[in-house]
């Protein structure tokens, strides 16, 4: 018998009744168990069989049995590592794109406030236009108009004040 890289040996010496007992075996996700079984004749047959060693208790364990986990769902977590960066690109991918359309909307709706505002100031030279936005035209409109409200309302009071005399 031999285990792993070490020398041949015979087995009786780990023989308990029935079972083999191996001596003790630091943890190991596979190991290889080589054994050969001899005849009257020397002839002999080789079987192998590949073991693994699991610590019972204490982090050693801990690490192990992790160890099996992720090879044994090592599939799940590329293919999750996949789907993530997948995502990952097309989001980045739809946000800068994203981005460059809204900087040309942005871009588009400047040059139009552009075009208005010019149009606007070119019509507040022009006599007739329809509204003039200077600001000393707007002043004299709003003290014209608080002029209107107060004759207006010296006019109600004088209507007001004739009815209550009737």
């Amino acid at each position: 018998m031999k285990i792993g890289d070490g020398d041949w040996f015979d087995p009786a010496s780990l023989a308990h009744g029935s079972s083999y007992i191996l001596p003790p075996q630091s943890p190991t996700n596979g190991r290889m168990l080589d054994v050969r079984a001899y005849d009257n004749a020397g002839n002999y047959r080789e079987a192998a069989l590949l073991f693994s060693v699991v610590p019972s208790a204490g982090w050693r364990a801990w690490v192990y049995k992790s160890e099996l986990f992720l090879a044994a769902w090592g599939w799940f977590w590329a293919l999750l590592a996949l789907v993530l960066a997948a995502g990952a690109y097309f989001f980045i991918y739809h946000f800068v794109l994203s981005h460059r359309r809204l900087k040309r909307e942005l871009a588009s709706f400047e040059d139009e406030l552009r075009r208005d505002l010019r149009r606007i100031e070119g019509r507040l030279g022009e006599k007739g236009s329809d509204v003039d936005l200077r600001p000393s035209h707007m002043e004299e409109k709003k003290r014209a108009l608080q002029r209107e409200a107060k004759n207006l309302e010296e006019k109600v009071s004088e209507e007001i004040k004739k009815i209550e005399k009737m």
